[in-house]
């Protein structure tokens, strides 16, 4: 009867072992709630990204809207437009909550004004936490040389007109 004893420690003792090692894993892996909800930094694709340039009044803009899967997104930070030479650049902050998040598909947008640009080919790049996004490629041509296109046009046609008419007055005098 000692021997059966003697030979039962060891597995008791195994057991005893396996529950406390599973009752400390089970307690080390339980942890709030609050420490797993959290906002991260985040970087959307460039399919969630959106550009639409255009100019008014001789002055550049840009249009940047971002489309996120749920409501569990943030930015602290558009940032601020920077240029060198044609490349026209903005650094923003987007954040993702960790934690649960109403399931609706948000956008947010936001209106660059890139002030006045001299007539060229400008590069625009979005960059979340320094990361290139998205770009567009764009020719500025201000407005005022819109116009005086066209005037200039119209004295060539009307010079054009003057010439033709005298044209036409020479030969029914003669």
């Amino acid at each position: 009867m000692k021997k059966k004893i003697i030979s039962l420690i060891p597995l008791i003792l195994l057991l005893i072992g396996m529950f406390c090692a599973r009752t400390s894993a089970l307690a080390c892996s339980v942890q709030p709630a609050k420490a797993l909800e959290q906002w991260v930094p985040y970087v959307p694709s460039s399919e969630q990204v959106d550009l639409e340039f255009w100019i008014e009044d001789q002055v550049a803009y840009v249009k940047v809207c971002i489309t996120f899967s749920d409501a569990g997104f943030g930015l602290s930070d558009w940032g601020s437009v920077t240029k060198y030479g044609c490349e026209i650049q903005v650094n923003s902050e987007i954040w993702e909550w960790t934690g649960p998040a109403a399931q609706a598909i948000t956008t947010r947008c936001h209106t660059y004004d890139l002030g006045h640009l001299e007539s060229g080919a400008y590069t625009f790049t979005f960059k979340a936490w320094g990361i290139p996004i998205e770009n567009t490629g764009t020719t500025a041509i201000p407005e005022f040389t819109s116009v005086v296109s066209i005037l200039l046009a119209l004295a060539i046609l009307t010079a054009a007109l003057v010439i033709y008419k005298r044209r036409q007055l020479q030969i029914t005098i003669q």
